[in-house]
């Protein structure tokens, strides 16, 4: 499946998460950048919904960032 950096954060702000995206790199921890809980597992929902995928519960904390989210859709 071919995703780019730009996919996932368009998806990000469709699920109005409130981040600041100037600032916001590919490789940002999301952590880092503020993105808590509610709204990570509102992501991955999102993901998964809009990919027809299931993330497995081992797979969800290498998915720190944005990069991350890519290369695990890459793989899939």
């Amino acid at each position: 499946m071919k995703v780019d950096g730009g996919d996932i954060v368009k998806l990000m702000q469709q699920c109005t998460i409130r981040i600041d995206y100037d600032k916001l790199e590919y490789n940002s921890i999301f952590k880092d950048i503020g993105l808590d809980s509610l709204d990570f597992a509102n992501l991955l929902l999102a993901v998964e919904e809009k990919y027809e995928i299931t993330i497995p519960d081992e797979e969800v904390d290498r998915l720190s960032s944005v990069e991350a989210i890519v290369e695990f859709l890459d793989e899939s």
